[in-house]
């Protein structure tokens, strides 16, 4: 094992320290936010299919201040950054490019963009806090010192909450958990790792896929949605339901009017009044995300393109741990791909600092484009799914990719000579 440098163990018990205090006191200086949809956390039974995270509701209806809660949101994502940051550290033995990922890491993570979701009452906050202890757990899975029996317990309890809170990360969680399955028994030659990891996180994918199917069976829910998207998606979804739905002539009144959103959103619980035929098909049609895509490929894959092109994740609330012309100097209003892209050419970057020159192996590539595509299938349906407030249902993957970027690179490369010299060292100290 590494031996400990007292001295780097008191600099990072302060620096631990500080951050956690600077956050509290952010919290202290700042005021809960509200949502439009802020009353379904504490109104809405447990496991309705309308509920929008399981964890969210179980700690609003159970704390019910929202003062409160925000203090308990602020304590998980401050000590879920900081975990990370200590995994990142371990992992790169304390290399300049670890400390400087690391720092990059708990500068970023106090931005509006991020911490602002803390002082929200929805669920996007618990959501990535959850994804940044995954993200912790999946980086101490590359760490050969750590008992595989620790790492799956790690990888399945995170993996579980954060699925909890939202179910959609099952796109991400379960191949990367395979994955690091696989990665795990090819390195202790044992398929029994592979089965454990495996079985570690089947009841929470179980559960995701039984909450995603539930709610696309709850024909309230996909209504709502449709009408969203009947108006926001004019060359795909509209294109589809004005070849195949009874007409209606105050829905066309109504799009082409000068507040479209205000009234077709006034006349949702009115249409079934207004045009019973449409309604009905709106509500019970062909209307799921799979058959308006499938005959629309091109057209959805073009207008899905160029509205994340265009998204800015801008924050809900104006809450910010650091003065607003340093996180807008951070994480300016700029599209959010911009930011991806900087985070992964950084990650990169320090990665090649670290030491690192092997070539990539067929597993690494393999892995990377495996989760290149479940990430892109997670943007895809998240745009299909919903035609209001895109950047806010976006939110959660983007600034769980943009960590992801910072961290991963510089985390799970190793240079072939340190890591060499390393296991050396260890079977010495053994």
């Amino acid at each position: 094992m590494t031996q400990s440098n007292p001295l780097r163990t008191v600099i990072a018990g302060a620096v631990a320290l500080l951050y956690f205090s600077w956050n509290l006191i952010a919290w202290y200086l700042s005021t809960p936010t509200e949502m439009g949809d802020t009353y379904r956390y504490f109104g809405f039974s447990i496991f309705d299919a309308q509920n929008p995270g399981i964890t969210t509701s179980f700690l609003y209806q159970n704390v019910q201040d929202p003062r409160v809660i925000t203090l308990i949101q602020v304590a998980i994502a401050t000590c879920a950054f900081l975990l990370l940051v200590w995994a990142v550290l371990v992992q790169t033995r304390w290399r300049t490019a670890g400390i400087i990922a690391s720092a990059l890491v708990l500068i970023v993570s106090m931005t509006a963009p991020f911490w602002s979701w803390q002082t929200l009452l929805a669920t996007e906050g618990l959501t990535l806090s959850f994804a940044v202890l995954w993200l912790t757990a999946a980086i101490m899975s590359f760490n050969e010192e750590r008992r595989p029996l620790v790492l799956i317990a790690a990888l399945s309890v995170s993996a579980t909450f954060l699925l909890l809170a939202r179910p959609q990360f099952v796109v991400l969680v379960l191949p990367a958990s395979l994955l690091i399955g696989f990665s795990l028994s090819r390195r202790t030659r044992s398929f029994a790792v592979f089965l454990g990891a495996t079985a570690g996180i089947v009841p929470a994918v179980t559960f995701s896929l039984w909450r995603l199917l539930s709610l696309m069976d709850d024909k309230g829910y996909a209504y709502i949605y449709t009408m969203h998207n009947y108006v926001e998606k004019t060359s795909t979804f509209r294109a589809y339901a004005n070849e195949r739905m009874p007409a209606c002539e105050p829905l066309t009144v109504a799009l082409n009017g000068p507040a479209p959103w205000t009234d077709i959103i006034n006349m949702r619980d009115q249409l079934i009044n207004l045009c019973p035929e449409t309604f009905l098909w709106l509500k019970n049609g062909p209307v799921g995300v799979i058959n308006w895509t499938m005959q629309y490929p091109t057209e959805s894959v073009r207008a899905m393109t160029t509205t994340i092109s265009d998204m800015i994740i801008s924050p809900y609330s104006p809450m910010t741990a650091i003065p607003p012309e340093a996180s807008s100097l951070l994480l300016p209003e700029i599209p959010a791909w911009l930011w991806l892209a900087a985070a992964w050419l950084i990650g990169t970057g320090l990665a090649f600092i670290a030491g690192y020159r092997g070539k990539p192996t067929r597993l690494s590539i393999i892995s990377a484009a495996v989760m290149a595509g479940s990430f892109a299938v997670l943007i895809y349906f998240t745009w299909a799914s919903d035609g209001i407030e895109l950047a806010r249902h976006q939110a959660p993957w983007v600034l769980f990719a943009i960590i992801a970027g910072l961290t991963i690179p510089v985390a799970t490369s190793r240079n072939p000579t340190n890591h060499t010299v390393s296991k050396a060292s260890t079977q010495i100290s053994d």
